[in-house]
């Protein structure tokens, strides 16, 4: 049985650590973006492009930008800038 100490010694797990750590990170600010977009534009259909963004900087961007726009449609465009210069 292998001990639970080399396991976290292991270079292969602390790389998928990191990368659990990177994905719920960039998990929870997509849902912090969805929610501040719901509370401040309620009929607002929410881009399902918000998704395909994973960089934390670029989300806490958006999350600064959409608490202090003035329109949906300024929101959208900004979130739609955005999901195409990350895009593959």
């Amino acid at each position: 049985m292998i001990r639970p100490e080399l396991l976290r010694e292991s270079l292969a797990v602390q790389e998928w650590l990191e990368e659990g750590r990177a994905e719920g990170l960039a998990e929870g600010l997509q849902d912090s973006l969805t929610a501040i977009l719901s509370a401040r534009f309620p009929d607002l259909r929410l881009p399902a492009s918000i998704r395909s963004i994973s960089n934390k900087i670029v989300l806490n961007t958006l999350i600064r930008k959409v608490a202090v726009t003035r329109s949906a449609d300024a929101a959208l465009r900004a979130i739609e800038r955005v999901s195409k210069r990350t895009s593959p």
